[in-house]
């Protein structure tokens, strides 16, 4: 009889402890399920972020920022809403970008849009963080080795082409028939240069006209060499691709007029801020591909195997009051060649 009750008392007792240590298990299961459930919702609505390398001040860049905002809409992105923008910027001091590369990459952002020289600074911070560029000649930058199939960690758009500079040289002649001298400014640190600079010799050779290279590297430099043009008195102006361009544009606007200087711009836009003339690339164009390449990288695609682009569409606008200003006649023909002409 006592053994039945010890039986008894046993099995009441293995009872109770496994009643215990199920609710202990219970507990603990809750608690990592209220710890983790956060954690997962927040994986879940975490926003993608774009970092934004950006050589030049961004009030300078608006449109070109509006761009990439557009070309990311089209791909069913809206900012503050499935994406974020982070933007950094080095207002046209150059040897601040590699610090603010690194700073992106420290956030970290899923994707960076590197333009121009910026480029250079986010392949030297990241091989693993995705870049979209936006540059002058990848080849020669040495961001990449192949255009159709870049490898490692980088894509986007290269905009050179030696007809792009053949073209400028053409039309600044067309406008001013008599021209034999064309200072060129031209920031020959910029690896991407090299190649600007021979195709602009053979299209000079070509047309008969000398060139003669003013350097800037830095803001520094951009005095001293609008005097050597001053001083040298060519007959027109060409400017290469480049922050400092970019950054500067309306001292060299300016500078162009005041010296009574025929001057063609990179960028189409800056016949609308007084230019005499400009020939490029659509302007924001290249920025609002970029989206399409970070859709693609967002969606698993890898950044080495997308094909870097060339541009496709081009603008040439034409300031006819700068024109009369310089004493041009612009031709019919040049008119008709242009997309924009500004009254």
């Amino acid at each position: 009889m006592q053994s039945v009750k010890n039986r008894r008392k046993l099995i009441a007792t293995i009872g109770l402890t496994a009643l215990a240590t199920l609710h202990t298990c219970l507990a603990v299961v809750f608690t990592v399920c209220f710890l983790v459930a956060p954690l997962a919702a927040e994986a879940q609505s975490r926003i993608p972020s774009i970092g934004v390398l950006m050589p030049g001040p961004v009030a300078q860049r608006l449109h070109m920022l509006e761009a990439l905002r557009q070309g990311l809409r089209e791909q069913g992105y809206v900012e503050g809403q499935n994406i974020t923008l982070v933007i950094r910027s080095a207002d046209g001091v150059m040897e601040r970008l590699p610090a603010l590369a690194n700073e992106l990459v420290r956030h970290p952002v899923d994707i960076i849009l590197a333009p121009g020289p910026a480029a250079i600074a986010a392949k030297q911070a990241t091989s693993t963080t995705p870049i979209v560029i936006a540059v002058g000649d990848a080849l020669a930058m040495g961001l990449v080795t192949k255009l159709a199939r870049p490898g490692g960690n980088i894509t986007g758009i290269s905009e050179f082409e030696p007809e792009t500079l053949t073209k400028r040289l053409q039309l600044l002649k067309q406008a001013a028939p008599a021209i034999a001298r064309v200072a060129v400014l031209v920031d020959t640190s910029d690896l991407g240069i090299v190649s600007e600079l021979q195709a602009l010799h053979a299209a000079a050779h070509a047309l008969n006209i000398k060139l003669q290279v003013f350097d800037i590297r830095v803001f520094g430099d951009l005095g001293t060499a609008l005097a050597g043009i001053a001083k040298q008195q060519p007959d027109a102006l060409i400017n290469l691709q480049g922050a400092l361009t970019m950054t500067y544009r309306q001292q060299l606007i300016e500078f162009a007029a005041a010296s009574r200087l025929p001057a063609i711009f990179p960028w189409p836009d800056f016949a609308r801020s007084g230019a005499l003339m400009a020939y490029g690339p659509k302007t924001g164009e290249a920025w609002r591909r970029a989206a399409t390449y970070m859709d693609k990288i967002m969606k698993g695609a890898k950044p080495g195997d997308l094909p870097i682009e060339r541009p496709t569409r081009f603008e040439f606008g034409i300031n006819l009051t700068t024109a009369k200003g310089l004493g041009l006649e612009i031709s019919p023909s040049l008119l008709l060649q242009a997309t924009e002409v500004i009254r």
